[in-house]
């Protein structure tokens, strides 16, 4: 009886592939010059038919001499072999299946991606029934493969029956078939698995898991400038059926942007993207999720009236933010510590950087700022942008309000209606509905004008330095980015002990945002009032400013606020003693 094993299959397979073409399909058996036998004995010439069936049928080709290395030998075992049965006829030919010639005329590129898929997609399964088969037969003979010991014919009794040893094999073939059969059939993706959303791992489950419909599905809510009723009510909805996003006290959304088209000035890209990371950097070290918009939902309203239908736009996007930022593209967020005093805005809907005094009593339109503004996402918000909005360029009565501004506000040199010019005019409304919603910000500089502020951060570099030397030495180790918050309420407290919780130009504590309104870094069209050097060293300074913060988990920072290079921070930074620190003490 002869049996091939797993090493010698490899052996022919590769035998195949490595012996001469002559070799490969022979046309007449030859003699293994292993076993002096024929490959194919002669059945009808077999003294023992029924033993001749039993002679094993796996050496179908003849070996040349150069394969024996690789374990590819014919283990004949004929007892009965009479002594003209090496005269046989000849051997049929072995043509190749018809899937290894479609195999061999696809491309290569295309045949070799194939044949590696196929490899890692089948092949495990393969060595699996293979391995359970092997399994099968050990149980019912005590071992997968018999070798030959003596050229004697073993008595029946050491021998399995040949029904159970081919029945085993068939079983074996069969579940390796019926594998492949049903991976081909079955629709196959190679590409890997969609990963899990984001934010923590939750799940965010669609609308319609919840059992009904939400405001999505209303034909009549529009992202346009379009009213909305019942906005509260919808959007309370929504929270309802999505509670892994309603928890996490008031989420801030930050909505920025800029033009779509490349900027006029040279260097206005460069200061566009170094302006977006600023942000970028801001809302990664406090939690704040980011919308960077450069598409104009609404041609109409261009320049600075382009905010409000972004905004108006975020909020049906964004139902589970409660506070939704602007923040124009020119401003810089100065502090990385700073975190938005919500709980001081509980009773208010709108926040901006103004003076009540300067609003009702001076009535000037330079007394708030519109270039950032804090809005709480709710139906008082989006009736109050839709009043806004009427007072711009789509209304038919744009130039008329142009006019009514320039005759309200004495201090208005231009005659056009612009974004800051109506929200003031709105809150001066005797019986407006605004007025008491609003909140003007004075006590930080929720937006603080550049020119009084750019010429300080210096100094205001060192009073920090100070600080952590003498009143906050803790503040000196290093620490991860992770660490961020801890480390920015531990500084915070620690202001006031050295004389540094004031703010605005009678303080030094660093300015929560710096804007440099006027200087159109995009443009290059800036304010006649200011040159091109004062903008670009501003912008410089304040963007070095707030990058020091940023790098210093890092173990760098720049070597100066107007020097793009780095230097990496010494172990004990700040150190703890300095000339400049000294300079600094004697100042105060």
């Amino acid at each position: 009886m002869a049996l091939l094993d797993l090493e010698e299959a490899t052996g022919i397979h590769e035998c195949l592939h490595r012996a001469p073409k002559a070799h490969r399909f022979p046309h007449s058996a030859a003699v293994s010059p292993q076993c002096q036998l024929p490959c194919r004995p002669n059945r009808t010439n077999h003294p023992n038919p029924a033993a001749s069936r039993r002679v094993s049928r796996s050496c179908l080709f003849s070996s040349p001499p150069r394969c024996l290395r690789f374990r590819a030998r014919c283990r004949l075992y004929d007892a009965h072999a009479a002594p003209g049965a090496d005269q046989h006829p000849p051997a049929r030919s072995l043509e190749p299946p018809f899937f290894l010639l479609w195999l061999f005329s696809v491309p290569a590129p295309a045949r070799t991606a194939l044949i590696g898929w196929l490899q890692m997609r089948f092949l495990p399964r393969i060595r699996a029934s293979v391995a359970s088969s092997c399994v099968m037969m050990r149980r019912l003979r005590g071992i997968c493969i018999q070798r030959r010991r003596k050229p004697t014919m073993p008595t029946r009794r050491g021998r399995t029956p040949s029904w159970l040893r081919d029945a085993a094999l068939f079983s074996a073939g069969a579940a390796v078939g019926a594998v492949l059969l049903l991976t081909l059939a079955s629709p196959v993706s190679l590409s890997s698995p969609a990963p899990p959303a984001a934010g923590h791992g939750k799940v965010v489950r669609m609308s319609s898991a919840g059992g009904g419909s939400t405001f999505y599905d209303d034909p009549e809510v529009a992202y346009t400038m379009e009213p909305i009723a019942g906005w509260d009510e919808n959007r309370a909805e929504w929270l309802r059926a999505h509670p892994e996003l309603a928890g996490g006290g008031e989420r801030v959304l930050m909505v920025s942007g800029s033009q779509p088209e490349p900027c006029g000035s040279p260097v206005g890209d460069n200061l566009l993207m170094r302006l977006l990371k600023n942000k970028v950097d801001y809302c990664r070290l406090n939690g704040v999720q980011l919308l960077y918009n450069t598409a104009l939902l609404r041609p109409s309203m261009d320049r600075y009236w382009a905010k409000i239908p972004v905004v108006r736009a975020a909020m049906v996007a964004h139902p589970e933010a409660e506070w939704v930022w602007w923040v124009d593209s020119d401003a810089v967020l100065t502090d990385m510590d700073f975190r938005l005093p919500l709980r001081r805005y509980r009773a208010h809907n709108l926040v901006v950087h103004g003076w009540p005094h300067l609003v009702y009593e001076a009535r000037s339109w330079t007394s708030l700022n519109a270039g950032v503004f804090l809005i709480r996402n709710c139906q008082w918000s989006l009736d109050f942008m839709a009043a806004w909005a009427a007072m711009g360029p789509d209304s038919p009565d744009y130039e008329r309000w142009g006019a009514v501004l320039t005759s309200t506000f004495k201090d208005k040199v231009f005659n056009e209606s612009d974004d800051q010019s109506a929200l003031v005019y709105m809150l001066l409304q005797d019986g407006s509905r605004w007025r008491e919603k609003v909140f003007l910000e004075s006590d930080y500089y929720f937006e603080g004008y550049w020119m009084e502020i750019a010429g300080r951060l210096d100094n205001i570099t060192e009073r920090y330095e100070a600080m952590e030397r003498r009143a906050a030495p803790q503040l000196r180790r290093r620490h991860a980015e992770r660490e961020h918050a801890a480390y920015a309420a531990a500084r915070g407290a620690a202001l006031a002990g050295a004389g540094l919780a004031e703010t605005g130009v009678q303080g030094w504590r660093r300015p929560f945002v710096t804007h440099f309104t006027g200087c159109q870094p995009c443009s290059g069209h800036r304010n006649e009032h200011y040159s091109r050097e004062s903008c670009d060293e501003g912008m410089r300074r304040a963007l070095n400013f707030a990058d020091d913060q940023v790098l210093r988990p890092y173990g760098f920072r720049h070597a100066g606020l107007l020097s793009d290079d780095v230097r990496p921070l010494p172990f004990d930074y700040p150190p703890r003693h300095s000339h400049k620190t000294r300079r600094v003490v004697a100042d105060d």
